[in-house]
């Protein structure tokens, strides 16, 4: 898999996204100051959530790049509310930024962000994991939501 083909490349380039939209269009504004600087507060729990995560990746001795062979199912921390913690951190991560810019065009890169990662990543995965784990990541998949 080349490098601009994980998960972190997308954040990034939503990151400049938002960074452009607000820039360029910047519709209508939200959150000003020092309200918008709660942003960095929600940039900073999906950052250490994320690395919380992968951390257990690590501790398993499993790869955390999509589409390599997983060895270990993590159901921990919040695996058992969340399929994708990663990703929804992601996601959070760029509702923080959206929301420290203040205007209201950057929040437009959450929405598409989710959606090209649940295509692109997500739903390709899954098919991946049941192939892999087969009845106990069916099991898992039941049991717990995708996103929430």
């Amino acid at each position: 898999m080349s490098r601009i083909n994980i998960p972190p490349f997308y954040l990034l380039i939503s990151i400049i996204a938002l960074f452009v939209l607000n820039y360029l269009i910047p519709i209508m504004a939200l959150f000003y100051p020092p309200f918008n600087y709660f942003g960095v507060v929600i940039i900073f729990v999906g950052l250490a959530v994320i690395l919380w995560h992968a951390d257990y990746f690590k501790r398993h001795n499993t790869p955390i790049k999509p589409f390599e062979p997983s060895t270990f199912l993590i159901k921990e921390g919040l695996y058992k509310y969340s399929r994708n913690p990663i990703y929804l951190c992601m996601g959070i991560i760029l509702f923080g930024g959206a929301m420290l810019l203040g205007t209201l065009s950057p929040f437009v890169v959450v929405p598409v962000f989710i959606v090209v990662i649940e295509r692109k990543f997500i739903v390709k995965e899954e098919g991946f994991l049941e192939n892999i784990f087969g009845n106990d990541y069916l099991e898992y998949k039941k049991s717990v939501r995708r996103w929430l």
